[in-house]
């Protein structure tokens, strides 16, 4: 069963995870079960919680998915904290203090395992990039220096090409 998370959060933590809702085109719902799914175990920066305590205060409301209800006792439990409402802040608070580039290898998880695997094999990958498919030959990853966040280097048909990696709808290594 999902479970209701209400929880207030500073400010600032409420505007960058609506930028990045924004720009990923998530749900709130999504994201926020995305972040907590990849860092409910782990460590969160107190440090940062603490700077931002004296900060305006909004609330924010989703439902976990089925599968973080089932994990979300035992990591409330694993973090030490001792209310809900203090571990959803210092993982909220954690994400938000990172970098676009690794806010979106949290959120895009997946494809940056795939994509990693596919680079140490050197194979091929399949993306699913702006309702097309196409057989890429991955080089690197480049930062885009206005927006923080990741783009694709690849090979398509011996030319070089950058694929944004919010457009990137699925990635299946070639074997």
């Amino acid at each position: 069963m999902r479970k209701k998370i209400k929880v207030s959060i500073a400010k600032l933590v409420k505007e960058i995870l609506e930028e990045d809702m924004k720009y990923f085109n998530y749900t709130r719902e999504r994201i926020c079960n995305l972040i907590i799914q990849e860092l409910g175990y782990e460590k969160p920066l107190s440090l940062l919680q603490e700077k931002m305590s004296d900060q305006e205060k909004v609330l924010i409301t989703f439902n976990l998915y089925e599968k973080n209800t089932g994990y979300f006792n035992d990591m409330l439990r694993e973090s030490g904290e001792e209310t809900e409402r203090d571990f959803l802040r210092k993982i909220f608070s954690t994400y938000i203090n990172f970098q676009p580039l690794i806010r979106e290898k949290i959120i895009r998880k997946d494809i940056f395992c795939e994509l990693d695997k596919a680079r140490k094999r050197n194979k091929m990958i399949k993306i699913s990039h702006n309702n097309q498919i196409l057989t890429v030959k991955p080089l690197g990853l480049e930062r885009d220096n206005e927006t923080g966040y990741n783009y694709l280097r690849g090979l398509l048909n011996n030319q070089e090409y950058l694929y944004r990696i919010r457009d990137i709808e699925s990635l299946k290594v070639k074997y």
